[in-house]
């Protein structure tokens, strides 16, 4: 049976404690953030549904 791979934890970018939060470049790196959790979220609930479907029910 394949294995079922778990995402690698995403690096996030770091916010500029220089600029407000709402400042464009923060707020162009947290949407970045934003899409970096949500893949995370999808790799690990794949690798939850393909351990589930090989009869891995702990």
């Amino acid at each position: 049976m394949p294995d079922c791979p778990a995402p690698s934890v995403p690096v996030l970018p770091g916010l500029d404690a220089t600029e407000p939060l709402d400042s464009p470049a923060n707020l162009a790196r947290l949407l970045d953030r934003d899409d970096r959790i949500r893949a995370y979220i999808d790799g690990l609930n794949a690798a939850l549904r393909c351990e589930q479907a090989r009869g891995n029910h702990e």
